[in-house]
């Protein structure tokens, strides 16, 4: 049995009413779903029979209080144990599972089994988010996506409505699609003649596509950016905004849990979908992060049922916030700071992602830019001129880098004309090269 729309339909309104819900209540709602896939884990999946056992009670009861004597589960844990965290009972109801696979972009590619009710439920958070930012379904949704010899130039792929399907009826609004392996002139091209209100790409895609257009003096023009993946960069939505005259939408999702959390109206942070998924933020000693302090990311998706994700650390830092003030109760992320693996180590023990502000970058005069850790005390300042004739203020960068890193860690500045992305298209603004 598959999930249907009409179940879509249901979570979706739950979705609704729930992110209004008291903090108890939701966290009551929370642990009733975590009960369900603990019980389920642990007579299922061989990985589990006894790794949940801090947590369960004699009477077969959950004990909360020690949720985090769960161990961490690491990307290392999914690939040696792929088969083993398998479920070998799986309700019906739940659908039929797929196998993904990451793209490696910040480590090895790992696989994972999703089935089709987490992703039902994922959409149903995704177009509450739609309606927390005012989107119209009757509009057309521009993407780059699609895989090598797909939705090429000048043709492309249409596509059917993107919007659910109890609004504005099924026959309007429409996505059309270009390939990420065609040229950005092609896109700039493309989505003008396509005459596309949406554009929902990753972020860095989106960077350079606003570059090509200004380039081409092209006036492309969105009414939103709904950007995945990797968070958008400071330089990125400058371009977003000068150039597509564009507000933005972010998702921070992953390939194994799906989507996790879409920014508020009010601001740039993010609301986590708590009636989806248990977001941690965890510091150095596992214990929560407060509000404005960063840690890593730990998850738990409540309908992974034919390979439960329990407590698994996506390999992100996140920054924790505070309540908000659109009235709902979804907990806060501030921001997506990176990923764990960014991180730079010293010899002295220490290690730190700091971080740059946009206003370093203006004073660089910069596009896009890289922050490479390339050995022990080395760090090379990789960036794009915006004009090659007028060179920013890269002694005062330097200067202040230097207030950022040990003493004796040597700092050199590379222009370049363009920064190398990942094969997913993404750009890793800070990278870590030793430790890679």
């Amino acid at each position: 049995m598959a999930p249907t729309p009409e179940l879509l339909h249901q979570f979706h309104d739950q979705l609704m009413e729930s992110q209004y819900w008291s903090e108890d209540r939701l966290r009551d709602y929370q642990h009733e779903q975590l009960e369900h896939l603990l019980v389920h884990a642990r007579a299922n999946s061989p990985f589990y029979t006894s790794r949940l056992d801090a947590v369960f009670r004699p009477d077969g009861s959950i004990d909360f209080a020690r949720w985090r004597d769960i161990p961490i589960l690491k990307r290392a844990d999914l690939a040696a144990n792929f088969d083993a965290m398998l479920a070998s009972n799986v309700p019906p109801h739940h659908g039929v599972a797929r196998d993904f696979s990451t793209s490696g972009s910040s480590g090895k590619p790992i696989t994972v089994r999703a089935n089709g009710i987490a992703t039902l439920a994922s959409r149903a958070a995704e177009y509450r988010a739609f309606e927390w930012h005012g989107m119209d379904y009757t509009r057309t949704m521009g993407i780059i996506g699609g895989d090598p010899g797909v939705a090429m130039w000048p043709e492309g792929r249409r596509l059917g409505p993107w919007g659910p399907p109890w609004a504005y009826g099924t026959t309007v609004g429409r996505r059309v699609e270009i390939s990420l392996f065609d040229t950005y002139p092609h896109m700039v091209e493309f989505f003008k003649r396509m005459e596309a209100e949406y554009l929902l790409a990753g972020p860095t895609m989106a960077h350079v596509l606003g570059l090509e257009a200004e380039r081409l003096g092209v006036d492309l023009r969105f009414d939103k950016i709904l950007v995945y993946g990797s968070a958008p960069t400071d330089a990125g939505r400058e371009v977003y905004r000068r150039v597509f005259g564009a507000g933005l939408l972010p998702r921070y999702s992953s390939m194994e849990a799906n989507g996790i959390a879409h920014t508020c109206p009010t601001g740039d942070h993010y609301h986590i979908h708590s009636e989806v998924i248990l977001v941690e933020v965890l510091d150095a000693a596992g214990n929560p992060c407060g509000p404005g302090e960063t840690g890593k990311v730990v998850v738990t998706p409540f309908l992974s049922t034919h390979m439960p994700l329990i407590r698994y650390e996506l390999g992100d830092l996140a920054t924790v916030g505070g309540r908000c003030s659109c009235g709902r109760s979804l907990p806060e992320l501030q921001e997506i700071a990176g990923r764990i693996s960014h991180i730079f180590r010293f010899p002295d023990g220490s290690a730190t992602y700091r971080r740059l502000t946009k206003e370093w970058r203006r004073d660089l005069k910069a596009g896009m830019w890289q922050i490479a850790q390339v050995a022990p005390l080395r760090i090379e300042l990789r960036y794009v001129p915006l004009d090659w004739n007028s060179i920013g203020d890269e002694e005062g960068v330097v200067a202040f880098m230097h207030t950022l890193y040990p003493a004796d860690c040597e700092i050199v500045v590379k222009r370049v004309h363009e920064i190398r992305l990942t094969a997913a298209g993404k750009l890793i603004e800070y990278v870590n090269e030793v430790d890679a």
